[in-house]
């Protein structure tokens, strides 16, 4: 995380630098909150960010000057025990973008990042527009993380950003 103005600095939100999982050799750990948070990804030149969750992801439209769309795909969840299969849901945030994200509660997800220029910024529901649009009310951020394994995996389970069914790498 991005170091506070002065100690004892609250926020509701906070922006968040990614390490290069391909240079530093791992993955972020799969993880879920305890309540529902909203994300916006950032990437900057020759950086993609790969998001990873174990439900499905919804990639709504956008906006019209976007060159995108954004690239989803699905694999295998690697390090599953022998005779389990399970689905990896993914969703590669191209250079020079930012995305939103809105993550339900309890729901699987992590976050990639393939060179050196990536952050996430991330925002407590009652700041963000979207409750608004939604009419959404009373909902409390949570700040506990649950990670779903125990170590990290290895960079070629996460840095490669080539859908399996597709021979094109990207």
């Amino acid at each position: 995380m991005l170091e506070p103005p002065f100690e004892g600095f609250f926020a509701d939100r906070y922006l968040m630098d990614f390490y290069d999982t391909a240079e530093r050799d791992i993955c972020s750990r799969m993880h879920l909150h305890t309540g529902l948070r909203f994300v916006r990804m950032m990437t900057g030149p020759e950086t993609t960010i790969r998001v990873s969750s174990l439900s499905p992801i919804t990639v709504r439209p956008a906006a019209a000057n976007w060159i995108g769309p954004l690239r989803a795909f699905t694999d295998a969840l690697p390090g599953t025990p022998s005779g389990v299969h399970r689905d990896r849901h993914n969703v590669i945030v191209p250079p020079n973008s930012w995305v939103d994200m809105q993550i339900p509660r309890g729901v699987s997800h992590q976050f990639n990042a393939v060179g050196p220029n990536a952050v996430i910024d991330s925002v407590h529901p009652e700041e963000s527009i979207e409750t608004l649009r939604e009419g959404m009310s009373g909902y409390r951020m949570m700040a506990q993380t649950i990670f779903l394994a125990k170590d990290k995996s290895p960079a070629t389970t996460c840095a490669d950003l080539t859908d399996p069914s597709s021979s094109t790498r990207h």
